[in-house]
């Protein structure tokens, strides 16, 4: 999703043109468009993200994905080597990460690719639930309630790491972070129940009457 003309580390999934435009449509309403981030061996902080004697690269905050990796004037091209753990190491099988030249770009985010997708299809049976007929489960239903999944499951997920603390008359609270994507869950919910609503009177009015006599 990040336009960067030079990618030569292998993309997470390669998506066709009705994936790739629910998956853009999907971050766009949940605010969370990839950022392209930039490491090298000459950056301050780098190597405090290097581990294993130079075998592991650790990204810093959100979950991420290579773009383009160099060392030694080398292009890493191929996911075997180095291989993504989780969205947030990268696990060589050497120790480039030691090389004087090394350089990374990379997109970070707090979905993937492949996990919107994932929630988009977990869309399909979440509003069959609701009694919502297949015929009538429309993309636009389908990405509020994916978009509502992956906000639900980030707030469930983030349980332990934002805290509020008092401690006399210091307090220390993190969860004011959270604050925009809990507002946002609340408008989501809110459009889609309209959005379920209006289907149900859509369905009841073309509902074929049954004459007793």
């Amino acid at each position: 999703m990040v336009l960067f003309a030079d990618t030569t580390y292998p993309s997470e999934i390669t998506p066709t043109a009705a994936e790739a435009d629910i998956i853009l449509e999907i971050r766009n309403l949940i605010g969370d468009l990839p950022k392209l981030e930039y490491d090298s061996f000459v950056d301050t902080g780098f190597s405090n993200k290097v581990l294993r004697s130079g075998t592991t690269y650790k990204f810093s905050g959100e979950k991420a994905w290579p773009l383009k990796i160099t060392a030694s004037g080398v292009d890493f091209t191929t996911s075997s080597d180095p291989t993504v753990n989780n969205y947030q190491f990268l696990i060589f099988s050497g120790s480039p990460l030691l090389s004087a030249d090394f350089e990374m770009f990379y997109q970070t985010f707090k979905f993937s690719d492949q996990e919107i997708l994932n929630a988009y299809d977990e869309s399909l049976t979440l509003l069959a639930n609701r009694s919502i007929p297949t015929a009538l489960l429309t993309q636009g239903l389908c990405v509020v309630q994916a978009a509502i999944t992956l906000l639900d499951g980030f707030l469930n997920s983030s349980q332990g790491d934002f805290v509020r603390v008092r401690d006399g008359r210091t307090e220390y609270d993190s969860t004011f972070a959270l604050i925009p994507i809990t507002t946002k869950l609340g408008q989501l919910r809110k459009q889609l129940d309209d959005m379920l609503l209006q289907t149900r009177h859509h369905i009841s009015l073309n509902m074929e009457g049954i004459r007793l006599e």
